[in-house]
């Protein structure tokens, strides 16, 4: 996983892995991301393996953009995370349109 920040717009760049085992790196990795106040990016382009831990910290983090009134968006979404987001029931909080 890489964070970086431009311009106050936040870009967190997902691993292929994204599972309760990586949940709390990742959490680590978002909090100052979410101290600002700019858009928040999500590519999710490599990810090839997603469990429902990894989900539900996506969500999350959507929840808090929301909350902050931040654009949240996730880029390149793999068929992957497509997939497990649709079987979770979480594809509309991620803004994922149904394939």
């Amino acid at each position: 996983m890489t964070t970086e920040t431009c311009a106050g717009a936040a870009l967190l760049t997902l691993p292929s892995s994204l599972r309760i085992a990586d949940v709390s790196e990742f959490r680590a990795l978002c909090e100052p991301l979410l101290a600002g106040d700019g858009p928040l990016s999500v590519e999710a382009a490599e990810v090839e393996y997603v469990d429902a831990a990894g989900l539900q910290l996506l969500v999350a983090l959507s929840r808090v953009c929301a909350a902050q009134g931040r654009a949240f968006a996730l880029g390149a979404p793999s068929d992957a995370l497509r997939s497990a987001a649709r079987i979770a029931g979480f594809a509309p909080r991620l803004g994922l349109a149904a394939r």
